[in-house]
């Protein structure tokens, strides 16, 4: 975990947006996705859980690398939403 960022995929979404400086997007949960591996992350989720559950498994112990994409500018979404890790692991579309 970042211990710069926070333990939260909120708040890596709110650091991209503060670095790009997309201030209107920060308390929009419907503006902007964060994708891992395919997946739409739901924004509760802890970055620890993520990495564990959906990186790892498939990339081993590598940087994880998180894709942000701005809802409704390429269509809707195609891809499942995790929104539970683990065991309670299910998927929202």
């Amino acid at each position: 975990m970042s211990k710069t960022i926070g333990p939260l995929m909120r708040d890596i979404k709110t650091k991209i947006c503060t670095d790009l400086g997309m201030m209107d997007i920060i308390e929009d949960d419907n503006g902007m996705e964060l994708l891992v591996d395919g997946n739409i992350i739901s924004l509760d989720l802890s970055v620890d859980s993520v990495y564990k559950h959906i990186w790892n498994p498939n990339h081993g112990d590598t940087p994880m690398i998180v894709i942000c994409r701005l809802q409704g500018l390429d269509g809707e979404a195609t891809r499942s939403e995790e929104r539970r890790v683990g065991k309670e692991c299910r998927s929202r579309w």
